[in-house]
C-alpha cells in the first residue's frame, strides 16, 4: 500500500517538481546584458513568476489535505506564517516602501524576494520526497556542468561577453567572483557527495567526475576565499557526520579535528593563530565594520528595523569613525554581509527571530533525518544537509544574493520534505483513491489560484523589466547640449519617473543624466520632487548643496551640508566644505568647531593637514 501511494505521489507531483526545477535553473543562470542591473533584477523577475505559479500548488495542497496533516506540517506552516507576518510588518514599517518591496539597487533582497523564497521552502516541504529528490541532484549536476564550464571560460579570458567588470573575471552568472565561487563550491559539494550514492545514474556521476576538478580550479582562480571556505567546511562536516553515523570508531578523533579546524579558522580570520596566511583577507576585516553597523541599526530601531533592505540608506550614519579613514569617506555598503544581522537590522526583531526559527527547524530535521536513515537514503540526507550548511556558511560572511540564496531555501525545503515523509509517508498524498472528476476539480482549483497570483506577478515583472531597460538605454543619450539626444533622454526619463515600481535611485540617476546633458532645470525639478519622498538621499543632498554653492547662496548650502553631516558624519569632504561655507558667511566660531571635529578624528593624517591649511 505504501509503495502504491508513493508511486502515485511521484506521478502526481512530477510536473510541478519539473516546473520548480526549470524555474530554479533559470533564476540561477539568467542575466540580461541590456539591463542597468544585468544580474539581480532579471533573477528577481524569474523568481516571482515561478513562485506565483507554485503558490497555487501550496494552497491547493493545504486545502485538500487539511484533515490529515501531520503535527510537523503545522510546525513548519506556523513558522512560515510567522516569517510572512514579520516580513509584511517590516515592509509596512519601511519609510522607503519601493526599496523595501523590490529591494535595494544591485541587491533586490526585498519583500518580493523573501516571499518567493518562502514559497519555495513550503512547496519543497510538501512535494519533495525520496522518490523525486534525485531530480534536485540531477539539476545540480547539470547546472554544475554549465557554470563550471563558463567559469573556466571566464578565467581563461575567453568570455563571449565583454563585462564592465572591476573584479576578477570569474563572475559566472552572478556578477561577482565571491558569489560565483560560493555557488560553484555549493554545487561542487553536491557533485562530490553524489558520487557516494550507489543508485545515482552513472552518466551524472561521470559529469560530476569531469566537472568537479574544473569547478574547483575555477574557484581557486577566482581568488575568492568564500568558495574555498564553503567547500572546505562542507567536506569537514561530511567527514564529521560520517564518523558519527558510519565510522563510529573514529568519532572522537574527527570531532576533535573538526573543532580544532573551526577554531583555528576563526582565529585566522581575526589575524591570529597559524592559519592567518591561509584564511585572512582584508575583505574579512571590512565585514566587521558592516556587522557592527548592523548591530547599531538594530539597537537604534529594534522593533521595525531601519527598513527592509534599507541598510545602505543608514550605513554611513552608523559606520565607525575609522572606516572612512581606512577605506575612504565616500565608500559605502548597501548590505551587512551577514544575512542574520541584515534581517535584524532592516526588519527588526520579529523578522530576524522568525528567520532563525525556520533555520533551526531545518537544522533539527536534517540531523534527525540522517540519524533515522540508512543506505542511499542516508547518503542523500547527508548530501542535502551538508550542502544546505554550505549555503548558511556563505550567508554568515556575504550577501543574500538571489542566485545563491535560492539554493538554501530549496535544499532546506528538501530536508524538511524528506524528514516529513519519514515521519508519515502516507500523508504525502491522500487523494490516490479519488475519482477522476474530483482529481480534475483539484487540478482546476490549483490552476485558477496559480493564475490569480501569476497575473500580478507578470505585471510587476513588466514594470521591473521596463525600469531596467529604460535606465540602461537612457545612459546612452547623456551627451551635453545635443538637442536630439536630449529629446531621447527626456523620453526615457519620463518613462522611468512614471514607472510605479522604478527604483528611487534609478530616478535619481536619471535626474543626474538630465543635468549632465545640460537639462539642468528639468533635472533639478525632478530631483526636488524625489527629495520630498526620500530626505536621506545623499546624492540628492549633494546635488542641492553644489547648486547653492555655485549660486553663492551660502546660507542655503549650509543647510544641505549640515543635513549631510547628520546622515554621513565622517565624510571629510562634506565637513571641509561646510567649514568653508561657515568661513564664507563670517561664522568663524562654527568654522572652528568643524575644524576641531576633523582634527579629532583625522589626527595625524593628510586630511588633518588639509583642514589646518584651508580652515
Amino acid at each position: 500500500m505504501k509503495n502504491t501511494k508513493r508511486e502515485f505521489t511521484q506521478k502526481q507531483t512530477l510536473p510541478s517538481i519539473r516546473f520548480l526545477l526549470v524555474g530554479f535553473s533559470l533564476v540561477t543562470l539568467v542575466f540580461n546584458v541590456n539591463a542597468f542591473d544585468p544580474f539581480n533584477t532579471p533573477k528577481l523577475i524569474f523568481l516571482i513568476i515561478t513562485n506565483s505559479w507554485l503558490l497555487g500548488h501550496v494552497i491547493n495542497y493545504y486545502r485538500t489535505n487539511k484533515n490529515v496533516l501531520h503535527p510537523f506540517d503545522f510546525i513548519v506552516l506556523f513558522s512560515a506564517v510567522f516569517f510572512f507576518i514579520a516580513l509584511t510588518f517590516a515592509l509596512l514599517s519601511s519609510k522607503n516602501f519601493i526599496v523595501a518591496f523590490i529591494g535595494d539597487i544591485q541587491r533586490r533582497n526585498g519583500y518580493l524576494t523573501y516571499i518567493s523564497f518562502l514559497i519555495i521552502l513550503l512547496f519543497s516541504t510538501l512535494f519533495i520526497n525520496i522518490s523525486n529528490v534525485k531530480n534536485i541532484l540531477k539539476m545540480s549536476t547539470s547546472l554544475g556542468l554549465i557554470l563550471g564550464s563558463y567559469g573556466v571560460v571566464q578565467v581563461t579570458g575567453n568570455d563571449f561577453i565583454s563585462w564592465n567588470n572591476p573584479y576578477n573575471s570569474m563572475i559566472a552568472t552572478l556578477g561577482n567572483p565571491n558569489f560565483a565561487s560560493s555557488l560553484l563550491a555549493i554545487i561542487s559539494l553536491i557533485m562530490f557527495l553524489s558520487l557516494f550514492i550507489r543508485n545515482y545514474p552513472k552518466n551524472y556521476k561521470y559529469i560530476s567526475i569531469v566537472m568537479l576538478p574544473l569547478s574547483l580550479i575555477a574557484i581557486v582562480l577566482s581568488k575568492s576565499l568564500q568558495g574555498i571556505i564553503v567547500f572546505g567546511l562542507g567536506i569537514a562536516v561530511f567527514a564529521l557526520l560520517q564518523s558519527i553515523f558510519v565510522l563510529k570508531k573514529f568519532r572522537s578523533i574527527t570531532i576533535v579535528a573538526f573543532t580544532s579546524i573551526v577554531i583555528f579558522s576563526v582565529l585566522g580570520m581575526l589575524q591570529k593563530g597559524p592559519l592567518v596566511d591561509y584564511v585572512y583577507k582584508t575583505s574579512v576585516s571590512i565585514r566587521g565594520y558592516y556587522w557592527r553597523a548592523a548591530i547599531k541599526m538594530f539597537q537604534d530601531q529594534p522593533i521595525t528595523g531601519v527598513g527592509l533592505d534599507n541598510y545602505g540608506a543608514f550605513f554611513k550614519e552608523f559606520r565607525e569613525v575609522d572606516y572612512s579613514l581606512r577605506f575612504g569617506y565616500e565608500i559605502t555598503s548597501t548590505n551587512a554581509h551577514n544575512v542574520f544581522l541584515q534581517l535584524f537590522a532592516t526588519g527588526g526583531v520579529l523578522l530576524g527571530t522568525s528567520y532563525l526559527i525556520l533555520l533551526s527547524i531545518i537544522a533539527y530535521s536534517g540531523i534527525k533525518l540522517i540519524s533515522r536513515s540508512n543506505g542511499d537514503d542516508q547518503k542523500i540526507a547527508v548530501l542535502l544537509f551538508v550542502s544546505w550548511l554550505g549555503v548558511q556558511a556563505q550567508s554568515l560572511i556575504s550577501i543574500d544574493n538571489i542566485g545563491i540564496a535560492i539554493w538554501g531555501w530549496l535544499l532546506g525545503g528538501a530536508i524538511l520534505g524528506l524528514y516529513r515523509s519519514s515521519l508519515n509517508p502516507i500523508t504525502t498524498e491522500t487523494n490516490g483513491k479519488l475519482g477522476s472528476r474530483k482529481k480534475t476539480e483539484i487540478k482546476l482549483f490549483q490552476a485558477i489560484v496559480s493564475s490569480i497570483f501569476l497575473i500580478p506577478s507578470l505585471i510587476i515583472s513588466f514594470y521591473l523589466y521596463a525600469m531596467e531597460r529604460d535606465t540602461y538605454l537612457a545612459r546612452g543619450y547623456v551627451v551635453r547640449d545635443n538637442p536630439d539626444f536630449q529629446a531621447k533622454l527626456t523620453d526615457f526619463a519620463e518613462k522611468i519617473y512614471s514607472n510605479p515600481l522604478a527604483d528611487p535611485q534609478y530616478k535619481v540617476t536619471v535626474s543626474g543624466y538630465l543635468i549632465d546633458a545640460g537639462l539642468v532645470d528639468a533635472g533639478m525639478a525632478k530631483a526636488k520632487e524625489l527629495y520630498a519622498s526620500d530626505t536621506r538621499n545623499l546624492q540628492l543632498l549633494n546635488y542641492f548643496a553644489e547648486v547653492e554653492e555655485q549660486s553663492t547662496r551660502y546660507v542655503k548650502a549650509i543647510e544641505f551640508r549640515s543635513e549631510i553631516k547628520r546622515i554621513d558624519p565622517w565624510n571629510f569632504n562634506n565637513l571641509l566644505l561646510l567649514g568653508k561655507l561657515y568661513k564664507a558667511v563670517g561664522d568663524i566660531g562654527k568654522m572652528q568647531t568643524i575644524k576641531e571635529v576633523i582634527l579629532e578624528y583625522a589626527k595625524g593624517t593628510d586630511l588633518a593637514n588639509i583642514a589646518n591649511s584651508e580652515l
